[in-house]
């Protein structure tokens, strides 16, 4: 498997990862953005794969939803 397709499958599994805890606290992709202060369009291409989140939008994000960064990035 070349770096390239195992690197989609992570970014697809953590988008995942991201949108099911998201909806578990009953927050909206605005809402999330603006509590970890980021742009909403970026918690988009997060949770659709479509780019790579930083380790300080990940940390604001785990943040965001009240969990650790490691709880964020389980299972991908």
């Amino acid at each position: 498997m070349s770096i390239n397709v195992r690197n989609k499958i992570v970014l697809k599994l953590f988008g995942q990862r991201l949108k099911r805890l998201r909806i578990e606290k009953k927050l909206t992709q605005e809402l999330l953005a603006y509590e970890a202060d980021v742009e909403q369009s970026q918690i988009n291409r997060i949770e659709n794969a479509k780019t790579n989140a930083t380790p300080s939008n990940l940390s604001a994000i785990a943040n965001a939803l009240n969990i650790s960064l490691s709880d964020l990035l389980k299972g991908v």
